[in-house]
C-alpha cells in the first residue's frame, strides 16, 4: 500500500512559554495539569480544596516540542502531511522554526503539508498553546449574556469544552494540551479523505452505498469493497455499492443482538493500492417517528421499523482531563449501562465529542446515541470567526461518527431555548437561527444525510418562542410533542410524586442529587475529617444550596444518619425513590411516552452530584434501582390517597390502596399473574390477592387494585408494606415494593438479618440473605474492599430469602474469609 502512518504521540518536551523554566516530560495525548501533575509541580487536583490553587494555569500559554528524523525515504515521498487529531486549544504550530500553522477549536482536526518544509536529519515540531483566558478576553463581547455555569464568564466565545470552565457537578479545570493523537501521513497519488455509508433496506436485502472523498478530489475514485461477518467474507465488489443478501440487522440492547459487519474500502491507481480504510457497521433503519396522534405528535425512534422505547441516561465527560479515559474504563460505565436494561445514552452537549472507542462500544453493546454537539446553556455569537470555526469541527466530527450503527440523532444543543427565554433579543435569537436552524441543520444533511436533526433539547416542533417556561419548572412545559427536561423536582423542590401528574412524550433530563459513597469521599477527604458542610468538602459540590436540597428530600424519606457512610446510603436510597418515581410513571404510560433519560449517568471526578455510578466506576442505589425499574418487565403502581404533614407536625395519611400496571416492552406477549401480598413489617401476612394477564408486547397494562382495606384493620400504614410480583410459570419477571408511609416513620421490624456464604470460589461469591421480617434498602458493602454485588439497595420480604452474586471493584483480591462484609437495612443508618 502507497499510504503509510508514523506516530508522533508519546514523550514530548513542555514548559511554560516565555520562561526559563526547565523543559520536562509532556505526553501526547495529554495536557497541562497531567504533566504538571506528573512531575510534582501542583497538587493533586481532585484532593480537598486544591482547585483553587490551580486557577493560574488557564492564565498561562505553554510550549511542547519533540523531534523526529526525517530520513530520504520519507524526504522522497510525494506527499507528507502533519495531522493533528486535536488540539485544546488556541494554538500555533511550528516546524523548525516556522509557523505553518494554527487553530482554535477544540473539536476540530487539522491537517498540513509539510513536505516542502522538512530537513534531511531532525527536525522539530513546536505547539504553543496559548491561554484560553487571554482568547477570550480578547473575544468577548459584553453585549452577549453572562453564561450559566462560568463563574468568570466568556467561555461561549471559545469553541473548547464548556465545562471545563466548571458546571454545576465539575470543577474549573480549563486546561490546554494536545488532546489527541499527532501523526505523519506519507501517501503517494492519492488517499481516502472520508468514507460515507448509506444503506438501503428492502425485501431482498441490504445496500450499501459508499461514497468515498480523496484528498485529491477524485469524483470517481476505483474503489473495491469487501464486507465480512465473523471473519467470514460475504461480498466484494469494484464500486460504490455493494450487496448483502439475508442481512443479519443491528438491533438495539433488549431487541436483538448488535451485529456489526466489517466493511474495508480499498482505493486503487492504476492496478496499485494506495489507501484502505476499515469500518465496522450495524445494518438497521433508525427513524424518529414524529406524527399526529390522539396526545399530539409523537416522538419516538423506531429501529427496523420496530418502535422502541429509550431507556437511558445523560453522560457526561468520564473524567476532567478526557485523554485520560480508557477503553476498559469506557467499557465500564457502557456495559453497567447494558447490565441496567438501558438502550441510549446521550452525549450532552457541554462536554467533547468522545473518543472512537466509546462510539465503537455503543455499537457492540447496542447503545444508541443521542449526540448533541456542543453547545449548552450559553449564547453563542454569530461571528464570521465562530461560523468558519463550527464549519471546521462539523467537518471533522459528523464524518469521523457518520458510519456508527449506534448514532440515532444530532442534536443542535443543551437547553440554549430556554436561555434565550431569560436572556435573548432579536440578534441574539437571529444569530440563534443562523447556526442551529440553519447552518447545522444543512451541514447534518450535507455531511450525513441518513439521521434526523433535532435543533435543541429540549424543544418542540412550533420552535422555541411558543416554548412555555417556568422558572425551577419543566423547561419547555411540552406535554404534547417533542422533548422535555423537567427539574421541578430538585430546582423547583417538588415532591417527587409531582412526576405522576405529568405526560410527556420523551423526557430527556430530569434528576435527583445524591452523595458520593464513603470509598469515593475518602479519595479525596482524610478518612473521620469527611464533613459535607466543611469547605474541602464544598468544593465537591458545585451546585449552590446542593447540600440543603438533598438534606430537604432525605428528611421526607429517611430518618437522620449517624455518619458520613449513612448519610451517603441514605441520600443514594432518596435519589433512587425520586428517579425511580419518574421513569415508572413514564413508562407505564407507553406509547405515549416513549423515552425516559434521566440525568445523569457518570461523573468526571469525585463529586455531590446527580450520577448513577460514582467516579471510579461505583454504582450508587439509583443505577440498581434503574436495573430493576428499566427491566422489560415492570410491574408498577400509583398510590390512592396521599400523605401530607398538618397542624401541630401531624402526619395526614389517606392512602388506601394501589392502582397497579404492568409494563412490558420485550419481544414477545406474555402471559402470566400479578400477584400483591400485604405484610406487616415482623413478617404477618395481612392480605393478598392477583389477577391471570395477557401482557402485549411494547405496552402497558392496568393490572387491578390492591385495596388496603382489610390490612388496616389488622395493621398501621407505619408498619405495613405491599409486595407486588408478575409472575410468568415458575420465574418471577419483576418485583416492586409500595409502604403507605415514608420509611422514617416506619416501625422497624423486630427480626434482623441474616445472611450466609453459598459459595465461596474465587470469582464465585454468592451469599443468600433472609429475614422474618421486612427491610428496606438492603446494602451490602466491606469495610475493606470496593464491591459490586448483583443485586444491592433493594427491599427484603418476610420469608422471601434473596441471593446475591459479589465480585471485587477493589485490588487486592481477597479470600471470603478476609472480606469484611456487612448487610444493612435502612434502621441500621439511624442515628
Amino acid at each position: 500500500m502507497q499510504k503509510r502512518t508514523l506516530p508522533l504521540d508519546g514523550a514530548w518536551e513542555m514548559r511554560r512559554a516565555d520562561s526559563d523554566d526547565n523543559w520536562i516530560t509532556g505526553d501526547v495525548p495529554g495536557c497541562v495539569h497531567t504533566d504538571l501533575l506528573a512531575h510534582g509541580l501542583i497538587l493533586e487536583p481532585f484532593v480537598g480544596s486544591n482547585e483553587e490553587s490551580l486557577q493560574w494555569i488557564e492564565r498561562c500559554s505553554w510550549d511542547y516540542r519533540r523531534d523526529f528524523v526525517a530520513d530520504e525515504a520519507l524526504l522522497s515521498s510525494e506527499h507528507v502531511e502533519l495531522v493533528f487529531e486535536g488540539v485544546d486549544t488556541d494554538c500555533e504550530i511550528m516546524l523548525n522554526g516556522e509557523v505553518i500553522g494554527s487553530g482554535a477549536n477544540m473539536f476540530a482536526s487539522c491537517c498540513l503539508d509539510v513536505r516542502d518544509r522538512l530537513r534531511n536529519g531532525d527536525n522539530r515540531i513546536a505547539v504553543r498553546l496559548k491561554s484560553p483566558m487571554a482568547y477570550i478576553e480578547a473575544h468577548r463581547d459584553p453585549s452577549y449574556p453572562r453564561e450559566w455555569n462560568d463563574k468568570v464568564g466568556g467561555c461561549a466565545f471559545i469553541r473548547k469544552q464548556q465545562c471545563s470552565f466548571g458546571w454545576d457537578w465539575g470543577p474549573r479545570f480549563a486546561t490546554s494540551g494536545i488532546w489527541r493523537p499527532v501523526r505523519l501521513e506519507v501517501w503517494k497519488g492519492d488517499r481516502i479523505e472520508r468514507v460515507h455509508v448509506s444503506q438501503t433496506h428492502s425485501k431482498d436485502g441490504v445496500a450499501l452505498q459508499v461514497r468515498v472523498e480523496t484528498a485529491m478530489g477524485n469524483v470517481s475514485p476505483d474503489v473495491e469493497l469487501v464486507v465480512s461477518l465473523r471473519g467470514y467474507e460475504v461480498a466484494r465488489v469494484r464500486g460504490s455499492e455493494v450487496r448483502i443478501e439475508e442481512p443479519e440487522l443491528w438491533w438495539p440492547n433488549g431487541f436483538g443482538e448488535p451485529v456489526l459487519y466489517d466493511l474495508e474500502v480499498h482505493l486503487f491507481w492504476e492496478g496499485k493500492l494506495l489507501d484502505a480504510r476499515s469500518l465496522r457497521v450495524g445494518l438497521r433503519t433508525i427513524e424518529l417517528e414524529r406524527k399526529p396522534d390522539q396526545w399530539g405528535e409523537s416522538f419516538r425512534f423506531v429501529v427496523n421499523g420496530r418502535p422502541v422505547f429509550a431507556k437511558g441516561a445523560n453522560w457526561i465527560p468520564a473524567h476532567s482531563f478526557p485523554h485520560v479515559v480508557s477503553k476498559s474504563d469506557y467499557r465500564s460505565l457502557l456495559a453497567s449501562c447494558v447490565e441496567s436494561h438501558m438502550n441510549m445514552i446521550r452525549v450532552w452537549g457541554g462536554g467533547i465529542y468522545e473518543m472512537p472507542e466509546f462510539y465503537d462500544l455503543c455499537d457492540e453493546l447496542g447503545l444508541m446515541v443521542w449526540q448533541d454537539f456542543m453547545f449548552a446553556c450559553a449564547v453563542y455569537p454569530g461571528t464570521p470567526e465562530m461560523l468558519a470555526g463550527i464549519d471546521r469541527e462539523l467537518e471533522t466530527q459528523i464524518p469521523r461518527l457518520q458510519h456508527h450503527a449506534c448514532l440515532a440523532l444530532w442534536c443542535g444543543n443543551n437547553e440554549i431555548e430556554l436561555y434565550l427565554q431569560h436572556n435573548g433579543n432579536d440578534r441574539l435569537r437571529a444569530e440563534y437561527m443562523e447556526i442551529f436552524e440553519e447552518r447545522l441543520a444543512r451541514r447534518v444533511d450535507e455531511l450525513d444525510g441518513t439521521r434526523p436533526y433535532w435543533r435543541s433539547s429540549p424543544t418542540k416542533p412550533e420552535g422555541y418562542l411558543n416554548l412555555n417556561i417556568c422558572p425551577n419548572g419543566p423547561m419547555g412545559d411540552i406535554p404534547d410533542a417533542g422533548d422535555t427536561h423537567d427539574w421541578t423536582v430538585w430546582h423547583g423542590l417538588a415532591a417527587p410524586e409531582y412526576f405522576q401528574n405529568t405526560y410527556y412524550r420523551f423526557i430527556s433530563e430530569f434528576g435527583m442529587q445524591s452523595y458520593p459513597s464513603y470509598e469515593v469521599a475518602c479519595q479525596f477527604i482524610p478518612e473521620g475529617r469527611i464533613n459535607v458542610f466543611g469547605k474541602d468538602f464544598e468544593t465537591h459540590q458545585k451546585h449552590e444550596g446542593g447540600n440543603s436540597k438533598i438534606f430537604h428530600y432525605l428528611s421526607q424519606r429517611y430518618p437522620f444518619p449517624k455518619d458520613y457512610r449513612s448519610l451517603a446510603y441514605l441520600s443514594q436510597l432518596t435519589q433512587a425513590w425520586a428517579i425511580r418515581t419518574g421513569v415508572e410513571h413514564w413508562r407505564s404510560h407507553m406509547p405515549r411516552c416513549m423515552g425516559v433519560i434521566y440525568w445523569q449517568l457518570n461523573d468526571c471526578w469525585p463529586v455531590s452530584s446527580w450520577s448513577s455510578i460514582d467516579f471510579g466506576g461505583q454504582w450508587k442505589a439509583l443505577q440498581y434501582q434503574m436495573k430493576r425499574s428499566f427491566s422489560p418487565v415492570l410491574v408498577t403502581a400509583r398510590a390512592e390517597g396521599t400523605t401530607r404533614v398538618g397542624v401541630g407536625n401531624e402526619h395526614i395519611n389517606t392512602i388506601s390502596g394501589y392502582h397497579l400496571r404492568v409494563i412490558n416492552d420485550s419481544l414477545a406477549d406474555i402471559t402470566g399473574v400479578c400477584e400483591w401480598q400485604v405484610f406487616d413489617v415482623d413478617g404477618a401476612l395481612l392480605d393478598r390477592g392477583g389477577q391471570e394477564m395477557l401482557l402485549p408486547q411494547n405496552t402497558g397494562v392496568a393490572a387491578g387494585m390492591v385495596d388496603l382495606t382489610k390490612a388496616l384493620e389488622l395493621a398501621s400504614r407505619f408498619g405495613m408494606v405491599v409486595r407486588v410480583v408478575f409472575r410468568s410459570g415458575d420465574e418471577i419477571l419483576c418485583e416492586n415494593a409500595f409502604t403507605p408511609c415514608p420509611p422514617r416513620l416506619m416501625t422497624a421490624s423486630a427480626h434482623p438479618l441474616h445472611w450466609r456464604w453459598i459459595n465461596r470460589d474465587a470469582g464465585k461469591w454468592e451469599i443468600e440473605i433472609s429475614s422474618r421480617g421486612y427491610h428496606h434498602g438492603v446494602y451490602l458493602f466491606a469495610d475493606n474492599a470496593v464491591l459490586h454485588p448483583s443485586d444491592n439497595y433493594f427491599d427484603l420480604f418476610p420469608g422471601v430469602s434473596k441471593r446475591i452474586a459479589i465480585r471485587l471493584r477493589s485490588e487486592p483480591v481477597l479470600a471470603a474469609d478476609d472480606l469484611e462484609l456487612r448487610v444493612w437495612s435502612v434502621w441500621d443508618a439511624a442515628m
